[in-house]
């Protein structure tokens, strides 16, 4: 318990970058699941909190299958999307681009190979594989949405290219929605990738609804058109 406190601590005063840093002190002194238990009695989703922890369980145990029935569908899938990032990181080169072509390939690949586990299909449905994807993509795009978004094509349906995009747009906004506010357009980047609408601002309509006033968030909504109107209202039931 007291190791479960001690991490909690040093969780707590961690920034972002230093987070994976923490996960990897306390290993071999807590399990996985001790960690996730603080992380979901301090967040109530820990969706974020829990990616920097998948990343670390798959460094360690090396065996994607034994990193998913670990992390299943804990922190409201964070941990599991950890390890798909930490997957895909591996079979990418260290400053290749997503669209050179021997890279497209081998992530095609990949993809195919990772959500089509029984192991995983057993926890998680494929959207959800898809939907981790599209973190993992954003993250070896180094946070480019354009190439990421690219990349989630790859996965061969649009059904499931939504779904890779709603992980894109919400890792992007994980990492650098809050700087976006001041700087960019109210809707960016959904003004800019309007593909799936509804993929992009379940997440910006969650943000701004902390920080823009309603009335003003309805304006702009209604200004949109066509399904850009549908997904900004969606995104702001789904903050809701």
């Amino acid at each position: 318990r007291r190791v479960q406190e001690a991490f909690g601590k040093d969780f707590r005063k961690a920034t972002k970058l230093e987070r994976r840093g923490v996960f990897e002190a306390y290993t071999k002194r807590l399990e996985p699941a001790a960690m996730l238990d603080v992380l979901e009695a301090e967040y109530p989703l820990c969706h974020g909190e829990a990616h920097e922890l998948g990343k670390v369980v798959l460094a360690k145990t090396k065996d994607l299958i034994l990193a998913i029935g670990t992390c299943r569908d804990r922190c409201s899938g964070g941990c599991f999307h950890g390890v798909l990032m930490e997957t895909f990181r591996n079979i990418v080169p260290a400053h290749s681009s997503l669209d050179e072509h021997v890279v497209l390939g081998e992530l095609k690949a990949k993809i195919s190979e990772v959500c089509d586990q029984p192991a995983l299909t057993a926890i998680h449905k494929k959207g959800n594989c898809a939907h981790g994807v599209g973190h993992a993509l954003t993250f070896l795009a180094d946070y480019d949405l354009g190439q990421a978004l690219d990349a989630c094509s790859l996965l061969g349906s649009r059904p499931l290219e939504f779904y890779c995009s709603g992980g894109a747009f919400m890792e992007y906004d994980l990492v650098a929605g809050e700087q976006d506010l001041p700087t960019k357009p109210l809707f960016y980047p959904c003004e800019t990738f309007t593909k799936f609408p509804a993929a992009c601002y379940r997440y910006k309509a969650k943000r701004l609804t902390r920080r823009v006033n309603p009335e003003v968030l309805l304006e702009q909504c209604l200004r949109l058109g066509g399904f850009e109107r549908l997904g900004c209202f969606h995104g702001w039931g789904f903050a809701y």
